[in-house]
């Protein structure tokens, strides 16, 4: 990979309801791709160190949450990837709504791409599953999120062999 990519996870703290559940497995397959280092958007994370963690990378991933905010400060042309979760609405689950980081996304000329996690398995008793929490705990798949990643630094390699001239 060229050395200009790097991959940042935004991360949850265990415990999250948001959290990915498989969360250090993507984290191992992300950094299998490009350099990977996880940040974990807390609330107690100044603003200068958040616009540090991200402004210097040029892939994002992260579940939907106030951490992909932070997609304000990565460079033109970046990869955002979300991981949209299950919500519990009206006694109903269903996907979780919202365009703010696409819209972000296209305002700051990044490319965007939403991966659904895993539909819950309600009815399976060994599957971690709270009927009270809004979130379900969301386990993605991983392989999606990498065939995504990928792609992206593909392009990004492609890219660069053009700029740099060895297409030429």
């Amino acid at each position: 990979t060229p050395s200009t990519v790097h991959i940042t996870y935004i991360d949850r703290p265990p415990g999250d309801p948001r959290r990915i559940r498989n969360s250090d497995e993507l984290f191992q397959a992300l950094d299998a791709i490009a350099p990977t280092t996880t940040f974990n958007a807390s609330a107690s994370a100044s603003l200068q160190s958040q616009a540090k963690a991200v402004g210097s990378t040029k892939v994002v991933v992260g579940v939907h949450g106030a951490g992909l905010g932070n997609v304000f400060w990565l460079p033109q042309g970046s990869l955002i990837v979300e991981v949209v979760p299950w919500v519990k609405h009206q006694g109903h689950i269903r996907r979780f709504e919202g365009t703010c980081f696409q819209r972000q996304a296209i305002a700051r000329g990044c490319h965007y791409e939403e991966i659904l996690a895993k539909p819950p398995n309600i009815t399976d008793p060994t599957q971690p599953f709270n009927f009270e929490a809004t979130y379900t705990n969301p386990e993605v798949d991983i392989d999606v999120v990498v065939e995504k990643v990928k792609a992206y630094v593909a392009s990004q390699v492609e890219k660069s062999m053009g700029e740099s001239g060895i297409y030429n």
